[in-house]
């Protein structure tokens, strides 16, 4: 609570926090989130809440005392087009797929950015995109200084759809590793209707071909290191996504980490 306090019926002006907590999509759909039910809903929230937020100015990031965890967003380019995407334009106030990169002559001044900051060791750095395999030389380069830096004191993290995942790639982030997230969404009939290529292509059997190769050639470093991501946009799907996860020779042991996307839910209710 460092860095910010509740604060009750203060006279600061602050935006209310059902204010803060509201989302319109392009479609013109509104959705809240009830801080006293705890509950995400259509249209503008009624509750009212006795306490707004005010937040404390940060001098530097120095004065985080358990800073410890950077997040490298690697590139705004992705060899996807999954219509539910935060950068997929229906979303207001968003920005949407770009071709921004970081330039690998910035990251010598990157990595110094965070060993001047980080608090808490060993640091902890995430990779994320777009798709950050995309530029698979720049994480390795980052990768390869952080380790010629920091040595033992730091681990890495990439979130990926799997498409790029092929064996050669594998087996290096495992050398090095790194935790590595994908996005599976369920079997193909599930996850092809949402997670495609820019031609329109299913990407599951990309996805899924990295993820038996981990089981098969890695199976305590699949267990430890390796997160299946899901996302659901309807509670209809849960019964029969669950039901042909477990018939899946690759999915049936692993237990995805599940995304609930609301503002598909909830237009469905």
């Amino acid at each position: 609570m460092d860095a910010w306090e509740a604060v009750k019926h203060t006279d600061t002006i602050v935006p209310d926090i059902d204010e803060l907590m509201q989302v319109t999509i392009t479609k013109g759909n509104v959705y809240s989130y009830s801080p006293r039910t705890n509950e995400i809903v259509l249209g503008e929230s009624m509750d009212s809440c006795d306490y707004v937020f005010h937040f404390k100015p940060i001098i530097s990031f120095r004065e985080m005392p358990n800073l410890g965890s950077f997040i490298i967003n690697v590139t705004e380019q992705c060899n996807l087009r999954c219509s539910y995407c935060c950068y997929s334009g229906i979303y207001e106030n968003t920005r949407i797929h770009g071709n921004k990169s970081i330039d690998k002559d910035d990251v010598p001044d990157l990595l110094g950015f965070i060993e001047n900051n980080a608090r808490k060791y060993p640091v902890n750095i995430s990779f994320y995109g777009g798709e950050p395999l995309l530029k698979y030389d720049l994480l390795q380069s980052i990768i390869l200084q952080s380790e010629q830096r920091w040595g033992d004191d730091v681990s890495f993290y990439v979130a990926t759809n799997g498409v790029m995942l092929d064996e050669q790639r594998i087996d290096w982030l495992v050398d090095h590793n790194v935790m590595i997230a994908i996005s599976i969404d369920g079997t193909a009939a599930f996850h092809d209707r949402f997670r495609r290529i820019q031609q329109g292509e299913g990407s599951f059997g990309k996805a899924n071909a990295a993820l038996s190769y981990l089981k098969r050639r890695y199976p305590e470093y699949r267990k430890e290191k390796v997160l299946v991501l899901t996302t659901v946009t309807s509670f209809d799907d849960l019964a029969p996504l669950a039901e042909s996860w477990h018939r899946d020779p690759v999915l049936y042991d692993i237990a995805p980490l599940l995304f609930l996307l609301w503002h598909q839910i909830l237009k469905k209710v």
